[in-house]
């Protein structure tokens, strides 16, 4: 997921990481032990959660200093930002 992130292949918010949870889990249940019907919505957006907090610890991200409603809480921290943009540039 970290490299996810840092690649700029999904933000690093609730909902893309929770898709990509979802995506891990079905492409790879036999290796993780588990039956991904049994994995509901709520089950993966507490895995993104705790994912995200990690993140923060590591710092990858950074709480949103402007978060609210409808506004992420989480953001990329300051320092992979720029490599982001140059990242997405040389692939453009």
């Amino acid at each position: 997921m970290r490299n996810l992130i840092l690649n700029g292949e999904i933000r690093p918010t609730v909902r893309p990481v929770t898709d990509a949870v979802t995506n891990i889990i079905k492409h790879k249940s036999e290796l993780l032990g588990v039956q991904p019907s049994l994995m509901g919505k709520p089950q993966r957006q507490q895995i993104a959660q705790l994912i995200l907090q990690h993140l923060e610890q590591e710092t990858v991200v950074t709480r949103n200093t402007e978060g609210g409603v409808g506004k992420p809480k989480y953001v990329l921290a300051p320092r992979y930002v720029e490599a982001v943009d140059l990242n997405r540039a040389i692939s453009s």
